[in-house]
Parts: structure tokens; C-alpha cells; sequence
């Protein structure tokens, strides 16, 4: 009995590991922009990146590629701490499709739900 548990055990550890994988990159990383005035920054990408933030007085100011608009989707690849945007210190670096590009949003931004995005760190 005590074998048929631990091995209950280990697939349900399996399965919520691959379906935590899942979220982050599976197709549950599609997202909605949720406000106006958006934007998708440059700040380098997921694998060489600087803080992303909106205060080009800093070390790195990010670009603005281009307006993301309301209602548009998101491919979150992963997520970063940067800037605070009203209190959210996560950054989501994000493929649009809408126009092709890949870049940086502040979480605060995007609907995912009640909490943060669900996302690996970069």
C-alpha cells in the first residue's frame, strides 16, 4: 500500500510539473493587453537584458518599438523584475504576432489573471 501512495505521489509531482511547464510556454501563454496606451519596449532580449524600465535617466532606457492597443494579444515567453508600475515590479517579455516583434510590457498591463503572469523568470 505504502508503494502504490509514493508512486501516486511521484506522478502527480510529474504532472504538475509538466503542466507548470505547460503555462509557461504552452499555448496557456496567450494574454490580453487590458489598458490604453501601451507600449512594447526594447530592453535587449530574454537571454541579454537590462532592467527594463521607463526612466531613461537610469542605466537603461527602453525604447518604445511600438503601441501595443487594447485587447491585443500577447505571447508571454518570460518574466523579469524592473521598474514598479503602480506597484507591480514584473516585466513580461512578449511576442506579438499582431505585428511580428518581440519585447518587453510591464505586467501590469497584460490580463493574466489575479496575480502575475505565470511565466518563468529569464
Amino acid at each position: 500500500m505504502a508503494a502504490r501512495v509514493r508512486t501516486l505521489a511521484c506522478h502527480v509531482a510529474v504532472m504538475i510539473l509538466v503542466a507548470a511547464a505547460d503555462c509557461a510556454y504552452g499555448e496557456d501563454n496567450v494574454f490580453l493587453v487590458n489598458a490604453k496606451k501601451v507600449y512594447l519596449r526594447n530592453c535587449g532580449d530574454s537571454d541579454s537584458f537590462c532592467s527594463p524600465s521607463t526612466d531613461c535617466e537610469t542605466d537603461c532606457c527602453c525604447d518604445i518599438i511600438a503601441p501595443i492597443p487594447i485587447n491585443t494579444e500577447v505571447e508571454v515567453q518570460c518574466r523579469a523584475k524592473g521598474q514598479k508600475v503602480s506597484r507591480d515590479p514584473w516585466w513580461l517579455y512578449v511576442y506579438v504576432p499582431s505585428i511580428d516583434e518581440f519585447g518587453w510590457v510591464a505586467d501590469f498591463f497584460v490580463e493574466c489573471g489575479p496575480r502575475i503572469c505565470p511565466a518563468l523568470r529569464c
